[in-house]
């Protein structure tokens, strides 16, 4: 029997070495923003029944494009980018789950 797993998805980072004012989840790739890869992925397992997407720089901009592709995702947001391991902090008390899988948006 299939666990019900939830999902953190890793989207706060800057893209600093793109020396870009896009964030980095949001450059295209074949047309859509990278971060879809991701979430396009989980929304096709049937044991994924969360996904939490942490952002932080533009978090405004990387929810909006998150909406606009995808119903149902929820978003915490990392204040202090410091590192995967203060992200996937940021999402855990939107976790309900026993099972947690960490993906990275990019």
């Amino acid at each position: 029997m299939a666990k019900d797993i939830s999902a953190i998805v890793l989207a706060a980072g800057k893209g600093t070495r793109m020396k870009s004012s896009l964030p980095k989840v949001l450059h295209p790739v074949c047309g859509m923003p990278l971060i879809y890869y991701s979430l396009a992925v989980l929304g096709s397992c049937k044991s994924i029944k969360k996904i939490v997407v942490v952002s932080g720089f533009f978090k405004d901009k990387v929810k909006d494009e998150v909406n606009k592709l995808f119903k149902g995702v929820t978003f915490s947001v990392q204040k202090k980018l410091n590192g995967s391991a203060k992200a996937v902090e940021a999402a855990l008390p939107r976790i309900k789950s026993e099972h947690v899988l960490v993906m990275c948006a990019d």
